[in-house]
């Protein structure tokens, strides 16, 4: 059976770079980065973003955001490796 773990490295976004916060992107304002948001819809200087799916979704400024989260898939294998005999 194999199982796939999600890991998020945050990175500092850089606005002036010209790399957009795009839909579907995690987001975070904080210096800690909490809370986390995933980015639902963006308009010019803004972005609809919520906590998780189904949450209320909140307006908040693209400048405000600080990090964005780059989720890695680790995969990893509970079986065991075959026995040679």
């Amino acid at each position: 059976m194999m199982l796939i773990a999600h890991t998020v490295d945050w990175v500092p976004l850089d606005h002036a770079a010209g790399e957009p916060v795009m839909i579907g992107d995690l987001v975070s304002a904080g210096v800690d980065r909490l809370p986390v948001y995933r980015v639902m819809a963006v308009d010019e200087a803004c972005a609809w973003v919520a906590t998780h799916p189904g949450a209320p979704q909140r307006m908040m400024s693209l400048a405000a955001m600080r990090w964005r989260g780059v989720v890695r898939l680790d995969c990893a294998s509970n079986s065991r490796p075959a026995s040679h005999s």
